[in-house]
């Protein structure tokens, strides 16, 4: 199950929060509004600040890592100004329309009430089409495989953690293993049939075909997921 699948209540989205938030209202799924003693307004999506409003009209917005399209369409539904946020290739930008300048979206970047951006970097763009590239790469080597490595002790061990650290090396390395390969598929909420079908059969013939297609595709969300892009 994926992190933003879970469906979390008020209690447990304020209680990381410093103060009083008994007006703190929850305005969809996991999704919350508050207020700063500042006065900032602020919406959290899961644990995560995703637009704060400050009191002079400035807006900084924070993905908290995941660039998913929900955590986009929550930052799209309350980020005022013209603003808007969409994705191009891979990409998020911040923008007041298509046609207009664009900025590449990075976290804690902020939004003057003037329309002066702030804290966007052309470093992130280069970056992440650099990654989405080593994941085309890491996923052929996959296709190319004739059978998909199963699961086994000797896989990477802090792939077995809730949140591995290891992502960049595997891909530097194409390092290709059952366990990242599972876990892949258990996010992606794979039936253990599906699953079975992945790991149990030669590339060969359209059960085989459609559980590799199912793995690899799995894995580029995941690993899309880990190094912080958009899925």
């Amino acid at each position: 199950m994926s992190f933003q699948s879970i469906r979390r209540t008020k209690r447990e989205m304020v209680s990381s929060l410093d103060g009083d938030h008994s007006k703190a209202k929850m305005i969809g799924h996991s999704t919350l509004e508050y207020f700063r003693p500042d006065g900032s307004k602020v919406i959290r999506f899961h644990l995560t600040d995703v637009v704060t409003i400050a009191p002079d009209g400035s807006v900084t917005l924070d993905s908290g890592g995941f660039k998913t399209p929900t955590t986009k369409k929550r930052m799209n539904d309350y980020l005022p100004g013209g603003f808007g946020i969409f994705a191009d290739r891979g990409v998020w930008y911040v923008s007041t329309n298509y046609d207009a300048p664009r900025y590449v979206f990075c976290d804690g970047m902020t939004i003057a009430p003037d329309g002066t951006v702030t804290g966007s970097s052309p470093d992130e763009e280069q970056r992440v089409k650099k990654i989405r590239k080593q994941i085309k790469g890491y996923c052929d080597a996959m296709k190319a495989l004739d059978e998909l490595p199963k699961p086994g002790a000797g896989d990477c061990w802090v792939c077995q953690f809730p949140n591995p650290t290891c992502t960049q090396s595997h891909l530097d390395e194409i390092y290709i293993h059952g366990t990242l390969i599972l876990n892949a598929m258990r996010e992606a909420r794979d039936t253990d049939y599906v699953i079975s079908l992945a790991f149990n059969t030669k590339k060969a013939g359209s059960m085989a075909d459609l559980g590799r297609e199912r793995a690899v595709r799995a894995v580029r969300r995941y690993l899309a997921g880990k190094m912080g892009l958009s899925r």
